[in-house]
């Protein structure tokens, strides 16, 4: 007669005792991804890799355009141990897990996703909120102004300034006041030691020219020396371009015997710039000679509109002034 199978032995074709799958199961490659999970019956979805990205409140959460340059210069802290693949704009992770990701403190960004730290905003900037997710939401405190760097500091502006008053330039005398490090007569001779001014990589620099015993500064402009900069000011006799580059709304030139710069590039070397389109913006110095001089604004010897010779005594009445914010 026939038997009634077994339980274990009346399966449909094709299926497996459940103690065979389980040695199936062991069987499975480890690098296959997946098998194991996918036999469980209880599996669970897998999770995001990154986490759900929220901006701060009024923010856009778009990466900066000028990050590339300037995200270098915020302070990057220590990296935290571990891997970040969950971790949003904003936000980083010391795991992969979601629901450990971190928003970036309040003064720092990431632009990135996946990441295990965050950036410090530029020196005196801060933001207001937590999970930055651009250095643009670095912002200055009221009373200071954004630099070129992102740095915040007491005065800044684009393009060639007249009329400023010296006290416009900050009296704190901390890290957003301009220092001055340089104030002698057109009549003196300068160096390129004089021009560098104790030269600091990365510092922000500031060139004038005032009557002596005037309270304002009659034309300056100002930029950055440093690298990550597009046409950074050339400073050094090593750095020497003749042909005007613009930075910061203003057109800079230095040769081996002149430094200066104008509001457009055209500039007259003739050893010493004599252009006169909208000459109150040049301002020009002699480098490396016995003379001194040589420009300020329309007040020039050769062809000059207000022709003053300053290698001589006219040029005992105007000073030239270098001011610097250090990194």
């Amino acid at each position: 007669s026939t038997l009634n199978p077994k339980p274990s032995q009346a399966l449909s074709p094709g299926i497996r005792p459940a103690s065979t799958a389980r040695k199936a199961i062991s069987r499975v490659p480890r690098g296959a991804q997946y098998a194991r999970s996918a036999l469980r019956a209880n599996s669970r979805p897998l999770q995001a890799r990154v986490c759900a990205a929220r901006a701060p409140q009024g923010q856009q959460q778009v990466l900066d355009p000028r990050s590339a340059a300037r995200v270098r210069l915020g302070t990057l802290p220590q990296r935290r141990a571990g891997a970040a693949r969950n971790a949003a704009a904003g936000k980083y992770s010391t795991t992969e897990k979601v629901a450990e990701c971190t928003s970036c403190n309040i003064s720092e960004y990431q632009h990135i996703e996946a990441t295990t730290f965050c950036y410090t905003c530029p020196v005196g900037s801060i933001t207001e909120a937590t999970g930055s997710p651009s250095v643009q939401s670095c912002l200055c405190p009221s009373g200071l102004t954004q630099a070129i760097d992102g740095r915040c500091v007491d005065y800044w502006q684009s393009g060639v300034q007249y009329d400023v008053p010296f006290s416009a330039l900050g009296t704190s005398g901390g890290s957003t006041a301009w220092t001055l490090c340089y104030d002698s007569t057109y009549s003196t001779a300068m160096t390129s030691t004089n021009l560098e001014c104790t030269f600091t990589a990365g510092s922000l620099y500031l060139f004038a020219a005032a009557r002596v015993g005037w309270s304002n500064i009659t034309l300056l402009a100002m930029g950055s020396t440093s690298s990550l900069q597009t046409n950074p000011i050339p400073l050094s006799a090593s750095a020497a371009q003749a042909t005007p580059l613009l930075h910061n709304g203003v057109y800079w030139y230095r040769t081996s015997d002149a430094f200066g710069f104008a509001m457009n590039d055209t500039v007259d070397l003739q050893t010493q710039d004599i252009a006169q389109t909208e000459c109150k913006s040049r301002l020009g110095w002699d480098i490396g000679t016995s003379s001194g001089g040589f420009r300020a604004g329309c007040t020039c010897g050769f062809q000059c509109s207000d022709l003053q010779d300053l290698t001589g005594t006219p040029g005992s009445s105007w000073r030239k002034l270098i001011y610097k914010v250090d990194p």
